[in-house]
C-alpha cells in the first residue's frame, strides 16, 4: 500500500478510484506555516496537517499516517543539515508522500535568502527523500503573498498580494518541473478567499502567518490535492465557524479543480 509524507465524486464521499490510491503515510516538512504558529488551537490539533489527519478521519481514513518535521523560522537548509532530526523522520520509514514547505519569502525572492539557494535546497531535499522512499510522491506547499495591508507593499510589489503571488507562482512552478513534484496551491486559495470573501479575515495581526481559519483553508487545500476529494461538507475545526468552514472548503476545491484542469498541478 502507497505511503503519504508531508515537506488534498461528490460532496462529502471519496471516489472509488481515488480510494483505492489513497496514501497510508505522509510527511509534512516545514516551518511556522505548517505548524500553524500563533494560533492555540492549531497548534493544539497538530498544526496544518494535524488539521488535515482530522478532515481525513472524518472521511473514514482512519489509518493514514500524518507526522510533521517542522520547527519555526528555519529553512530547508536546517532540514538538510547533517544529524537533523527531520533526516532522521525521513529515513525513518519509506513514505507514500512528502509535503515541503519552504521559508515563505525564498521563492518570493523577498527575504534573505537567496533565490538561487531556493533550487539548490529543494533540489537537494528531494533527492534526500527519494534515497529513502524512491517511490514517494512530492508535493510542494505553495506559500500565501501577504495581506494587503502588510507594509511590505510599500516597498515592493506594487501590484499588491496579485503580483507577490504570481512571483511566488513562477518560482514553485519552476522548482516543481525540476524535481517533478506536485504543487498543493495554498497561496492560490488565500489569493481567492481575498477577492471572493473580503469580509473573511485568514490572516493573524502580523498580515504575515495564517490565523485559524487560514490554516484551516491550508488543510481544506491538501484534503483536495493528496486525495483527490472534494472537501466540501467537512467538519469545522480550530475554533472555526460552520459558516466560514464551508466557504473555505468551496474555495480549496475551486482551487484545486482549476489547476488540475489547466495542467498546472498535477492530478
Amino acid at each position: 500500500m502507497m505511503r503519504l509524507l508531508l515537506v488534498g465524486l461528490c460532496a462529502g464521499m471519496l471516489s472509488s478510484a481515488s480510494a483505492q490510491e489513497n496514501p497510508q503515510s505522509v510527511l509534512f516538512i516545514g516551518n511556522s506555516f505548517t505548524l500553524g504558529s500563533g494560533n492555540a488551537w492549531v497548534v493544539g490539533d497538530g498544526g496544518v496537517p494535524g488539521l488535515f489527519k482530522k478532515m481525513a478521519e472524518a472521511r473514514g481514513l482512519d489509518a493514514m499516517e500524518v507526522k510533521k518535521a517542522a520547527e519555526l523560522k528555519v529553512d530547508w537548509s536546517y532540514h538538510l543539515a547533517d544529524g537533523s532530526a527531520t533526516r532522521d523522520m525521513i529515513s525513518s520509514q519509506p513514505w507514500d508522500v512528502v509535503v515541503m514547505q519552504e521559508v515563505s519569502t525564498a521563492p518570493g525572492n523577498y527575504g534573505e535568502k537567496p533565490l538561487e539557494n531556493f533550487f539548490t535546497d529543494g533540489k537537494n531535499l528531494a533527492e534526500l527523500i527519494r534515497a529513502s522512499s524512491s517511490g514517494a510522491r512530492l508535493v510542494i506547499f505553495q506559500p500565501w503573498a501577504r495581506a494587503e495591508k502588510h507594509s511590505i507593499y510599500k516597498a515592493k510589489f506594487p501590484g499588491g498580494p496579485a503580483e507577490m503571488q504570481s512571483v511566488i507562482d513562477e518560482n514553485i512552478a519552476k522548482l516543481a518541473a525540476e524535481i517533478n513534484a506536485d504543487i498543493a496551491p495554498v497561496g492560490d486559495a488565500f489569493l481567492k478567499c481575498g477577492e471572493e470573501h473580503p469580509e473573511l479575515n485568514i490572516y493573524l495581526e502580523d498580515f504575515h502567518h495564517a490565523n485559524a481559519e487560514g490554516c484551516y483553508l491550508a488543510a481544506a487545500v491538501f484534503f483536495a490535492k493528496l486525495l483527490n476529494a472534494d472537501p466540501r461538507g467537512l467538519p469545522a475545526l480550530a475554533k472555526v465557524s460552520q459558516e466560514d468552514a464551508e466557504k473555505l472548503q468551496a474555495i480549496a476545491w475551486s482551487v484545486v479543480s482549476e489547476a488540475n484542469k489547466a495542467g498546472v498541478v498535477k492530478p
